[in-house]
């Protein structure tokens, strides 16, 4: 049967096969300067009440008025985890990415991403799409290199690496394939270990531990969405909000703060928990 959550996505999954349908006419879907990235923990975001109904309808707003709103949960719980407490929760708008075990994993909806490889691979599935070093693979060596299927199963634990075969003209040069990957990926703020197998003649990935920082920057980096577009809340003293970059240009709201004496405006702190901090730091930094 299928859940609450992802009854939320219809709408989502048509655009989805829409704009693959079209995707000779239209290569990419680039995010503007009036666009916003809204970071959540979801362990702070509490129960469903009239505040957060507030929150969500202030995002469907600012998407319907043709400006995105690119929404995260980020959480230390696993996939598993995280999809049930989001069930459970009912929440009234579905999100576009899911940050979990602290920035290690990435997953998101295809039709929301800047380009649509996503749509393409995983379109009318039932969960979010992880692997983010994938679609940087396919946007910018996709001429190089092509994905070795048979010997990588999507859905393969994260632990083992992803397998790329160099097209004819760049077998031997793979070395030099290898030091552009590895550029490109450290570029995306993605940690990974690139090796190359000269007996196979293969281009191997393994992704490495992040932080949650690492993640939202990756995520700053595909949307274009820039850090003074980016707004990040949590509880004050939780370990995804002390892993943030609390040294950027982006807008925090922390939550839980029983004695507020920040004088930092891009820091919002407020003595409320849950949707109602979250709501009070959006009208004060007027970001929805």
């Amino acid at each position: 049967m299928e859940s609450a959550f992802v009854s939320s996505y219809g709408r989502g999954v048509t655009n989805s096969i829409r704009r693959r349908q079209c995707r000779h006419q239209r290569r990419r879907i680039w995010m503007t300067s009036s666009d916003v990235l809204v970071v959540a923990e979801l362990e702070a975001m509490g129960a469903v009440n009239p505040e957060m109904q507030d929150f969500f309808a202030r995002v469907d707003t600012h998407r319907k008025a043709k400006q995105s709103c690119y929404l995260v949960f980020a959480t230390q719980q696993s996939h598993k985890s995280a999809m049930r407490h989001m069930d459970e929760a009912k929440y009234p708008l579905g999100v576009d990415c899911l940050v979990t075990r602290s920035g290690l994993d990435i997953y998101q909806t295809g039709y929301a991403t800047p380009d649509p490889y996503y749509a393409e691979l995983f379109s009318g599935t039932e969960s979010f799409d992880r692997k983010p070093t994938e679609w940087v693979m396919s946007e910018f060596f996709s001429e190089k290199l092509k994905p070795d299927r048979e010997l990588q199963k999507e859905g393969s634990p994260s632990e083992e690496p992803m397998i790329y075969d160099p097209k004819e003209t760049y077998v031997e040069n793979l070395p030099a394939v290898q030091e552009e990957v590895s550029a490109k990926l450290t570029e995306m703020g993605l940690k990974s270990r690139v090796v190359v197998d000269s007996d196979a003649k293969k281009l191997q990935i393994l992704p490495i531990s992040a932080t949650m920082k690492d993640a939202i920057g990756f995520i700053q980096k595909m949307t274009k969405i820039t850090e003074e577009n980016t707004m990040i809340f949590g509880v004050k003293n939780s370990l995804i909000m002390e892993d943030v970059d609390k040294q950027g240009k982006s807008l925090l709201i922390l939550s839980g703060v029983e004695t507020p004496d920040n004088t930092d405006p891009r820091i919002f702190e407020t003595g409320s928990i849950g949707a109602t901090a979250l709501l009070e730091g959006l009208l004060h930094h007027a970001i929805l």
